[in-house]
């Protein structure tokens, strides 16, 4: 992980950070530099037919739950799709136990 420098993202002070796995994959992540917080990723997607294009997540409408800070509105964008998904968000939910049960 490297920090490549300040940045604005969305009119938003963020450090740009690249971060490089083993398999050789890149992905660069934003982070605010105020709050800390994630705002986006940038990262390659494959597609069905194989090929591959970059895509970019923003997170935003961070909320406290449970003592942590969680986006609850993600963005999704490529070059031909944006989608834009809201969440609810709950700690230690009860899970029904049938949910774990073998078919």
């Amino acid at each position: 992980v490297t920090v490549k420098r300040r940045a604005k993202l969305e009119d938003v002070d963020a450090l740009e950070v690249l971060a490089k796995y083993r398999d050789g994959v890149n992905e660069t992540l934003f982070f605010g530099v105020e709050s800390g917080l994630l705002l986006c990723r940038e990262s390659p997607e494959t597609a069905r037919d194989g090929t591959t294009r970059p895509i970019r997540m923003y997170y935003g409408d961070y909320k406290e739950t449970g003592g942590i800070q969680v986006a609850h509105t993600l963005r999704y964008v490529r070059e031909d799709l944006i989608r834009i998904m809201s969440r609810g968000v709950a700690n230690n939910a009860p899970v029904d136990d049938a949910r774990f049960k073998k078919p």
